[in-house]
């Protein structure tokens, strides 16, 4: 692993637990075991490293989002497919999720960034899709947006309860995720 990852890795770590303000780039670069030239180098400033942490991360996921839901497989198998995709990336780098998640929630000192584009773009895809679903008979007619957040919503939530300490990500946290999405919880 090069150090542009180290310090990458290191910074999501930092960031998660500490916040943004409270991180000094000496920790940063002891934790990655580079000098601080090397972290300029990379990214300009903590500022720039962070805006970089983010944007890529987000931006590769909001791409495969956008691959899953724009495949061949049979409607229900790209939601399936779309959730363990969330669900491994969050069993790998929970520290990620816990950033996202503190910046969502307290971005007081850290470098404005507007996440909103991202939801805006992954809710566009999703809502595209569920028309895509509903023209074909798959899905009930409904508000394809509402169903494109609804289903957001059951994964985020899901999410934040197993960062929280909650039950961990499973293969049965997906199957009813998307039996609870597809039929409702009465029988």
């Amino acid at each position: 692993m090069g150090a542009r990852e180290e310090i990458l890795i290191q910074a999501t770590k930092l960031f998660a637990h500490q916040g943004f303000a409270q991180t000094s780039v000496r920790e940063i670069v002891e934790g990655a075991g580079v000098t601080k030239p090397t972290l300029y180098y990379y990214f300009g400033s903590k500022a720039g490293l962070f805006e970089a942490l983010i944007t890529e991360r987000v931006s590769a996921e909001t791409q495969a989002f956008d691959e899953i839901l724009g495949g061949e497989i049979p409607h229900m198998e790209r939601l399936e497919a779309l959730s363990r995709l969330r669900f491994e990336r969050i069993n790998e780098d929970p520290d990620f999720a816990r950033l996202i998640g503190r910046y969502a929630m307290d971005p007081t000192g850290a470098p404005h960034l507007d996440l909103n584009v991202f939801m805006v773009a992954q809710a566009k895809s999703l809502t595209m899709f569920f028309v895509d679903g509903i023209q074909c008979g798959v899905f009930r007619p409904q508000d394809p947006l509402e169903l494109a957040l609804a289903f957001q919503g059951l994964l985020n939530f899901r999410f934040m309860a197993a960062l929280c300490g909650g039950p961990p990500l499973t293969d049965l946290s997906v199957q009813t995720l998307l039996s609870v999405f597809e039929n409702g919880v009465t029988p």
